[in-house]
């Protein structure tokens, strides 16, 4: 399984990354920074106008390793610089990505504890991250995305779901 460590500090990026690894986990890691992408038209319009439109995304590094695909779980920071992961988060939900989410942060709250899951976060830690709750938690991850893996595979060889795989005929 392949984890993703996403946090403004290098320390603390470091420290869950060095979890990870311990747990037997591929690992690599992203600054938290700013990531702004403008829009402008091509059909010679003024940039000026209404059409530039500007987006900003926290985790600009991790932003850009996720579009690349291969991250099983992302280990997300809330608060960033300029940004924070619960955007990231719901940009990554509209963009089609499958990742799972666990955000991270230092200022828990049942308040940012709620947003995040309601974004689509799988769960939510504290800083400063306990080693045995992370790994447990990756080893549940793990253990859902092979059922997952496995209802697909099986849902795949009985024909999927509603496929006509048996034929029944009326004596009538």
């Amino acid at each position: 399984m392949n984890v993703l460590v996403i946090d403004d500090e290098a320390a603390v990026r470091q420290i869950v990354a060095d979890m990870v690894r311990q747990a037997g986990y591929a690992v690599d890691t992203a600054a938290g920074d700013v990531w702004t992408c403008t829009v402008t038209p091509t059909d010679g319009t003024d940039a000026g106008t209404a059409g530039t439109a500007s987006t900003t995304v926290g985790a600009a590094e991790g932003a850009s390793k996720l579009v690349r695909g291969g991250i099983d779980v992302a280990l997300c920071d809330i608060r960033m610089p300029d940004g924070d992961g619960i955007t990231l988060l719901r940009n990554c939900r509209d963009s089609g990505l499958d990742t799972v989410f666990v955000m991270v942060t230092a200022f828990g709250s049942m308040e940012t504890a709620v947003e995040a899951l309601r974004a689509g976060a799988h769960d939510f830690v504290s800083k400063p991250v306990n080693r045995e709750e992370l790994v447990h938690r990756l080893a549940q991850i793990e253990a859902m995305r092979g059922l997952r893996e496995e209802n697909r595979v099986l849902r795949k060889s009985v024909g999927g779901p509603g496929a006509n795989r048996f034929t029944f005929a009326s004596a009538a």
